[in-house]
């Protein structure tokens, strides 16, 4: 089950842009088996009322995944608001393909000892 809560900050939120939410970060739940409880937290919106210069749109996405202590974390600043989403999903994309592959290597290492282990277990080295 992937979860999406929005937050935002200094903007209201249409249902243009929650639609867009929706449609990018809902795209990384094809990346998870479909019985774990995926809850992701998604913050846009303005730093500051009175920003003048610089990026004037923040995302920020959370995605909390069973099994390590710290949740996946991304965030953009962008001139556009549908930019800095574009962009946290491609760094969360990235995050989750890397935290499977060491997840898939830990558990590679697991079996090639329990194979070592069980060759040499009754009478030590052939």
């Amino acid at each position: 089950m992937f979860k999406i809560i929005i937050k935002t900050k200094n903007i209201d939120a249409d249902e243009n842009l929650k639609r867009y939410i929706h449609e990018k970060i809902g795209s990384l739940e094809k990346l998870f088996p479909e019985e774990e409880e995926i809850i992701t937290e998604v913050e846009v919106g303005k730093p500051s009322k009175h920003h003048k210069k610089g990026p004037h749109f923040y995302a920020e996405a959370n995605i909390s995944i069973p099994g390590p202590k710290k949740p996946l974390r991304a965030e953009s600043y962008q001139e556009e608001i549908t930019a800095a989403i574009d962009e946290i999903k491609d760094i969360l994309f990235t995050k989750i393909n890397r935290f499977k592959d060491k997840k898939e290597t830990k558990r590679r290492k697991r079996r090639r000892r329990a194979k070592r282990i069980m060759h040499l277990w009754p009478f030590g080295k052939k």
